[in-house]
């Protein structure tokens, strides 16, 4: 009995949704959607991937766009984190010994910004305690004591030596200049007039005594420089266990606090001993101008807090939405004071990957890899080596240093989160043999599901949700119903409904506007469908262009009668997010030869490998159907007509293949 063969009905095309088994009225007698819908596979590839917590078990969320994946990546990973314990602060203190290599100190939570204030507090005490103190009647007694008995051992000497003057012949006068020795003759002290009145011989014979006079001049001058050193270091004696028990008093509440922790012992130390070298940073004479402008000669002295964990509870998620270089690993900041520019480790910035430390990271790769190669290979390196450093990018790209603080790297323990699509996955997974060992979970998320009652069930109260959370009115069931056929639609099948919910968001805000303005308190199946087709009114404007050639006849296609060797094939036309079919005339023409199949379009280069492909195979089947016994005499040009755009894919093979058999046979 021979088939026959039914032509294709336009209601065939399409399954109207039917809610029967679902009651409701409305979309607010549903409940509100608490979870995910139908992506099993991803969710559980990142639980399993946010549950170990080892090195290189980073994770690749694959998928489309508009499914909601970065969505329910955060709602996922802000449980992880709420069962995380919060993570520690971090602040960089002045290394004292390296001051281009500030020290990373380690804190608890909360800890670093107590610790900064309680040092500020710290600077301003001795900024008052210590001029107070060395300016009290009692410590300017005590030096000028020291002072006095120094001055009376020298005026004791300087008697000793102007005795030994007076036995050789000399006078001596302590002037500001220094010592002054005169000749004496008789009782007589010899003015320079006098002096110079003198026989020569006289002269001479004067300064003779002279020199005998030197070695006692040298003998008191040594003795007096041995006085004024010792008297100084006795003074600076005295300064310094008064400036120490002024200091000692409030680092010993600081150290109380905080000397537990690993590294500030020593830093604390290290503190007192700069202080009490550098005492008159803090007492200088009224009127003196300071050593460095703007108070920066106490920034030594401060803490720079680069994470702050204080207000965090649990482990941090942060997202970077311009992953730079600066944004994501941090910066050393300069300013310009006098045409200069200067910086110090209180400049020193923190990026994201600190940020995150001890938690989350996520980042789109989209955002990613628009920076460059540089900020994607630091970021391996962070991840291959568990710590991060803050620098200036022309340390990584060979320029000089802009510069000179190098500050010591910080430990990392954060989960990086990379959000692409599939195909950046698998370019990565083969080409980066770096990416290949540091993400080992790939969590991949679907676009499409099936249409079996739970999951349309599982649509709807997506739909209610979406109403809830954008302020839209209510849908009914038919508008339900109309939201699934349009889910269909994009997924291209009838068994199937799209999981990009933001189109199908985009769709409902769209028909709650429609329904403003009719005035409708709720929205049904007309608002969805005439928001469909507004939407397609906005897009359609080439669609409308290429049917206005074809009433034309400016693009010839003949929709009724037949023909031998033509056939009607169907080009779809993706402009952004709209598609539509454009119909084009397939010619095959068959001649003698043994040319085989002549792909025009591949000859003139408009073909894509996909459609070359199909050809290639269209050859093999004449082939096979025809070269059995002899190789077959044929040559064969296939052209798609009026076609000024590439052409690809494997649907047109099929109409390739009947208009070549057409043209074989003579058949229309």
């Amino acid at each position: 009995m021979k088939k026959t063969i039914e032509p294709l009905r336009a209601a065939d095309l399409r399954d109207d949704c039917n809610l029967e088994f679902l009651p409701f009225e409305t979309t607010t007698d549903l409940d509100i959607l608490d979870g995910v819908i139908e992506q099993d596979r991803a969710v559980r590839s990142l639980k399993t991937g946010l549950s170990i917590n080892k090195r290189n078990y980073n994770i690749f969320v694959a998928g489309w766009s508009g499914t909601g994946r970065t969505t329910i990546v955060r709602s996922i990973v802000n449980e992880f984190a709420a069962r995380k314990p919060t993570p520690p602060d971090w602040v960089y203190v002045q290394n004292f010994r390296e001051k281009e290599s500030p020290i990373p100190i380690r804190l608890p939570p909360g800890k670093g910004r107590m610790l900064a204030r309680d040092m500020d507090e710290f600077v301003s005490f001795l900024q008052e305690e210590l001029p107070s103190a060395f300016r009290s009647r009692e410590h300017q007694e005590e030096i000028q004591d020291l002072v006095s008995d120094s001055l009376s051992e020298e005026q004791d000497y300087f008697s000793v030596l102007s005795q030994r003057a007076g036995e050789i012949g000399f006078s001596v006068k302590s002037t500001k200049n220094g010592l002054v020795t005169v000749p004496v003759e008789g009782d007589k002290v010899l003015s320079n007039k006098e002096y110079e009145a003198l026989s020569e011989e006289d002269k001479k014979r004067i300064e003779e005594r002279r020199r005998l006079l030197d070695p006692h001049i040298h003998e008191f001058v040594s003795n007096t420089r041995q006085i004024e050193h010792r008297t100084q270091e006795r003074i600076k004696k005295k300064q310094y266990k008064l400036a120490r028990s002024v200091v000692t008093a409030p680092m010993r509440k600081v150290r109380r606090r905080y000397s537990r922790y690993d590294g500030l012992k020593e830093y604390f130390s290290a503190v007192i001993d700069n202080v009490l070298e550098n005492l008159g940073r803090f007492i200088r004479e009224e009127g003196t101008p300071t050593v460095e402008p703007n108070g920066r000669e106490f920034t030594d002295y401060r803490v720079n807090v680069v994470v702050d964990n204080s207000e965090l509870k649990g482990a941090p998620i942060m997202a970077e939405a311009r992953p730079n270089y600066y944004n994501l690993f941090g910066k050393i900041e300069k300013k310009v004071e006098n045409g200069v520019y200067f910086t110090d480790f209180t400049m020193v910035k923190s990026g994201t990957v600190l940020k995150a430390n001890g938690g989350y990271l996520l980042i789109n790769t989209n955002d990613l890899f628009a920076y460059g190669s540089l900020v994607w290979d630091n970021l391996k390196s962070v991840m291959r080596y568990r710590q991060s450093s803050i620098e200036d990018i022309g340390e990584h790209l060979g320029y000089l240093p802009t510069s000179g603080l190098k500050p010591k790297p910080i430990p990392i323990d954060v989960k990086i989160i990379l959000v692409g699509p599939s195909h950046v996955y698998e370019l990565l997974h083969r080409h980066d043999e770096d990416f290949r060992k540091l993400f080992q979970i790939k969590s991949e998320f679907d676009y499409e599901m099936g249409r079996a009652e739970k999951n349309i069930v599982e649509y709807a109260r997506f739909v209610a949700t979406t109403c809830k959370n954008e302020g839209l009115r209510p849908v009914n069931r038919e508008g339900v119903a109309a939201v699934v056929e349009f889910g269909s639609r994009l997924a291209e099948s009838q068994r199937r409904v799209t999981l990009q919910f933001n189109q199908i968001c985009n769709l409902l805000i769209e028909a709650d506007q429609i329904a403003t303005e009719e005035e409708d308190s709720i929205l049904d199946r007309r608002h969805i469908e005439e928001a469909i087709r507004q939407r397609a009114f906005r897009l359609g404007l080439v669609e409308e262009k290429i049917r206005e050639e074809i009433l034309d006849e400016t693009v010839f296609i003949d929709n009724t009668g037949s023909a031998v060797g033509t056939i009607n094939g169907l080009a779809v036309y993706e402009i952004g997010d709209y598609s539509f079919g454009k119909p084009s005339r397939i010619t095959a023409v068959v001649y003698a030869g043994k040319g085989g199949i002549v792909n025009v379009e591949r000859e003139s280069r408009m073909s894509g490998r996909i459609h070359s492909k199909g050809v290639l195979i269209i050859s093999g089947y004449l082939g096979a159907k025809f070269g059995q016994t002899r190789s077959p005499s044929l040559s064969v040009s296939l052209c798609f007509e009026q076609s000024y755009g590439s052409i690809d894919g494997d649907s047109a093979s099929a109409a390739e293949l009947f208009s070549v058999l057409s043209a074989l046979s003579g058949l229309p």
